[in-house]
């Protein structure tokens, strides 16, 4: 990867000075117009999502693997831009700027790594949406935000240190320019970087490893991943005439991680055809004109992945309505009022619904036991009424809309359907219309008074809402 980027942006004479104008201008436009452009969005947007997805109501194993990408295309970004001072900053190999040498080479790893660690992540997300999607009863076990960031852990790891040698290539040194008669800080391969068993066999381990695998996978995966929205769809279609709210949300996450993989093979796919060419054609000589070309295409293929790292947030914000919202909220808050949870116009029925969770994590222990306890008192209090007759409401109820608030509310079974108004012996009521499934926004209470459970309760889109306020 390093070898491969100082071979496409060293610069050399050419024996045709057309060709070596045009890699001036391209250098000057991509790097000193379009890269600090592209990083201070790609920046401000990555940090946007990291402080979006990370809020409670965005919790989920899916975001947990896009706040990680987001961490790395950050990272990637900025060392980008650092190491294209190298061409964009008049004087820079100047002596006084030794630093800003010594730093280099490890700048050149960072990028690497990073490039790397955003590749695997995006491999990652992908399986896990798979197994998600087209296995779901696997999916509740493995796909868990505990898992999800200890992937993240191996990935990164496994990225830095493969190739924590690429420091180790190069050497810095000053060189007397003698067309200037000045002396001037310059990187060289060093011994390391010069051996040829070496350089074959990094770069064989890198093109296989983080370009070539990465492709095949998410190509395989991704094409799975779209027939399996397209039959959800056909599925729905026939026998529900038309699709779920949970289902709808599941699918534009799905699309939503879709689109984050295409645009990422398009913007890898000319690099890593670049590679196939280096490795048939092999190194030419710095004053032909073909190391010309493959320095202009080296500056717009390096300028793509720029793009890759930096149009992650454009798509979160048009396609995840979610993201939209917790956005708003997040940052727009004079702006934008969210909708209040319950209205106070809806009336409620009382019913034992028991919480889940999707991750298992130990913190639904203390709202399944308080579901058990509301079963419970539900089914002591079935011989009374909730209101109007003898006998007390149920010890804990879920407010849900669609019964009437005025007179006595029904009972909700564990099944959905209305419980009998009466004792076992007592008078039967006409059956109160059946009330519609509950949202994902559920309010808990006692007797009336306000109470606070611990209560993990999964939306459809996958994320996560706890400790819910009785009203």
């Amino acid at each position: 990867m390093s070898n491969l980027t100082s071979e496409l942006t060293t610069a050399a004479p050419t024996a045709d000075p057309g060709l070596a104008a045009m890699v001036s201008d391209t250098r000057f436009v991509i790097q000193r117009v379009l890269t600090p452009m592209v990083m201070l969005v790609g920046v401000i947007g990555n940090l946007v999502s990291i402080i979006v997805l990370t809020r409670r109501r965005m919790r989920s194993s899916t975001n947990s693997y896009l706040t990680a990408l987001a961490v790395s295309d950050t990272l990637y970004l900025a060392i980008s831009f650092t190491l294209s001072l190298k061409h964009s900053v008049p004087g820079i190999s100047h002596p006084d700027f030794r630093i800003y040498w010594h730093y280099w080479p490890f700048g050149l790893w960072l990028i690497d790594a990073a490039s790397n660690t955003s590749t695997w992540l995006t491999v990652t997300f992908t399986v896990e949406r798979y197994v998600a999607v087209c296995h779901p009863i696997r999916g509740q076990v493995y796909c868990t935000e505990s898992r999800a960031r200890k992937m993240i852990c191996i990935v990164y790891l496994f990225c830095f240190l493969v190739t924590l040698s690429t420091p180790f290539e190069w050497e810095i040194a000053e060189r007397l320019n003698h067309k200037t008669n000045s002396t001037e800080m310059t990187a060289e391969f060093s011994e390391l970087g010069m051996l040829d068993e070496y350089r074959h066999a990094f770069y064989v381990f890198t093109a296989t490893m983080f370009i070539f695998l990465p492709l095949v996978l998410l190509a395989i995966f991704n094409s799975f991943l779209i027939l399996a929205v397209k039959e959800s769809r056909k599925q729905r279609a026939v026998l529900c005439s038309g699709e779920s709210q949970s289902q709808r949300q599941e699918n534009k996450i799905t699309i939503m991680l879709i689109s984050v993989v295409i645009i990422y093979m398009l913007c890898q796919l000319p690099h890593a055809c670049m590679l196939v060419y280096l490795a048939v054609t092999g190194e030419v000589d710095s004053w032909t004109d073909e190391f010309q070309v493959r320095r202009i295409l080296g500056n717009i293929f390096n300028f793509l992945m720029a793009i890759n790292a930096a149009c992650n947030f454009v798509l979160y914000c048009a396609l995840s309505d979610k993201y939209r919202k917790t956005f708003l909220v997040t940052f727009c808050r004079c702006w934008y009022q969210p909708p209040a949870g319950l209205p106070s116009g809806i009336p409620t029925a009382y019913s034992n619904v028991s919480d889940f969770s999707r991750t298992g994590s130990p913190r639904s222990s203390c709202s399944k036991r308080s579901s058990v306890r509301s079963q419970r008192s539900l089914n002591g209090a079935r011989g009374a009424s909730v209101r109007g007759r003898t006998g007390s409401p149920p010890d804990h109820y879920l407010g849900v809309p669609g019964s009437r608030g005025g007179d006595s509310q029904g009972l909700l079974e564990a099944s959905g359907g209305p419980a009998p108004a009466g004792g076992r012996g007592g008078p039967r009521r006409a059956r109160p219309p059946r009330l519609p499934p509950l949202p994902a926004w559920l309010r808990f209470g006692r007797d009336g008074k306000a109470r606070r459970h611990n209560i993990v309760i999964t939306t459809p889109d996958g994320s996560q809402e706890e400790g819910v306020t009785a009203v």
